[in-house]
């Protein structure tokens, strides 16, 4: 379950949720009730859809090549630099990446050794 408050990454996002309700209500008030309803409309669904892509991100990391350069990168970052990235296959969209961040890593272990 996607708690209601990761919905809202940015202030951005939440202030622009609150000014499309309020048009909404200010539609209402006004008597326009068809344009009000459909501002409504929108906003709720699109407040849907946010709180139900809560998962992308664990969808991302489903996949083995994704998985091994962010665990490869973050052992960098913390200053293991002897890991690499490994059984890239050759038609993954990530290919490119999976390479420049392996010659990245053999150029920096090369300045470390020196």
């Amino acid at each position: 379950m996607t708690l209601l408050s990761s919905i809202y990454s940015t202030r951005q996002t939440l202030a622009l949720y609150l000014l499309v309700f309020g048009i909404a209500i200010y539609l209402f008030i006004l008597g326009q009730m068809i344009g009000g309803g459909i501002v409504l409309a929108l906003g709720v669904e699109t407040l849907l859809l946010a709180a139900g892509g809560g998962d992308a991100c664990n969808k991302i990391f489903n996949d083995e090549l994704i998985r091994q350069i962010r665990d490869v990168l973050l052992k960098a970052g913390s200053g293991e630099l002897s890991y690499r990235i490994t059984n890239i296959p050759d038609t993954h969209i990530m290919q490119g990446v999976a390479w420049g961040v392996n010659d990245l890593l053999d150029q920096t272990e090369q300045l470390c050794v020196i």
